[in-house]
């Protein structure tokens, strides 16, 4: 029963891989009106289940849901006879969309579990090396199920869910339960939910479990306080940009001066005065084109500062998507 193309219902499917797939509903959408226009070009992969009388599908979780919210009846599967050998052919095979990361761990730790396969025979199988394959399995293994279930849903990316979520979870299992639950209903971006995070990690008990209860107020509050920064700079206009910007120079140096080393090497204070120098040029030309009202010239802006050292030692340098889908979701305040 081998590479046999047939027509499925969806109750005789067994999905029990479903998890090893992150589903993505702009890509489900996009391949549904695709099936709309074209009918299913690709067929789902399954394999028999005897015992059970149904089929248990490997491949094709993203097709099959845009089939079900299409209204059609059934589903077309190619049948496979070899449940190790057709996830395999997931990882190892021409995928017309690429597995991410999380997916391939989720394939990766199937097949160790299922098949009792080794981290060698399994670098051999997939044509990886071992350390690859321990990546993969330590990705996987080191996330919460809760992390995991948002991971599959949709709900999460895998940079939120490695990043913030698998570390809170770590730290405090409600109050990633609870993060979790609001991200499934809010699209927050990667950018604010970063924000989010770093405001948790400095705040106190109590305040950690305020914004937990309100994430909503914490993510509103960003908003305002962005909004009432640009609002500033507009009124500030370039002049106040650039007295602030000036500000921000004399503070470091103030800082700077205040915490002087009582020790360095004769190298660290040859490169130190370098930089110090480069510094005093750039200084004497904003004094001279403030003063006298002019632009900076190309000759002005040619390497004025020393660029910082590199490997060098002590000296400066001179001088339409096919029925399938992936998914992307929220990254860090």
């Amino acid at each position: 029963m081998s590479d046999q193309f047939i027509s499925i219902e969806y109750h005789q499917i067994d999905m029990r891989y479903r998890h090893t797939r992150m589903l993505n509903d702009a890509a489900i959408e996009r391949i549904g009106r695709s099936i709309a226009k074209h009918g299913q070009l690709r067929p789902v992969c399954v394999i028999p289940d005897v015992a059970a009388d149904r089929y248990i599908l490997i491949d094709g979780y993203l097709r099959l849901e845009a089939c079900k919210r299409r209204g059609l009846d059934t589903v077309l599967a190619v049948c496979q006879s070899d449940e190790k050998q057709a996830l395999l052919s997931v990882l190892i095979g021409d995928q017309q969309r690429q597995l991410q990361a999380i997916e391939q761990a989720c394939l990766l730790d199937e097949l160790a579990r299922r098949f009792d396969q080794s981290l060698s025979s399994l670098a051999q199988l997939v044509g990886r090396d071992k350390s690859w394959v321990h990546r993969r399995l330590a990705l996987v293994r080191s996330l919460p199920q809760s992390v995991l279930d948002a991971l599959s849903a949709g709900t999460v990316s895998t940079w939120a869910a490695t990043r913030i979520l698998a570390p809170l979870a770590r730290a405090n299992i409600s109050h990633a339960a609870s993060l979790i639950e609001y991200l499934t209903h809010h699209h927050v971006s990667t950018r604010q939910l970063n924000r989010f995070f770093d405001h948790y990690k400095c705040a106190s008990k109590s305040v950690r479990q305020n914004i937990i209860d309100q994430p909503e107020l914490f993510f509103k509050a960003l908003i305002n306080r962005d909004q009432e920064q640009q609002t500033r700079s507009l009124i500030k206009g370039p002049e106040g940009r650039f007295i602030d910007d000036l500000n921000a120079v004399v503070t470091s140096l103030k800082r700077l001066t205040s915490h002087v080393p009582e020790f360095f090497s004769d190298d660290n204070k040859n490169r130190i005065n370098t930089q110090i120098t480069g510094i005093q040029q750039l200084i004497n030309q904003l004094h001279e084109r403030i003063n006298n009202d002019r632009q900076p010239t190309q000759t002005d802006n040619r390497n004025t500062l020393p660029a910082p050292d590199r490997d060098t030692g002590h000296q400066p340098s001179t001088g339409s998507v096919t029925q399938h889908g992936a998914k992307i979701v929220v990254r860090g305040p």
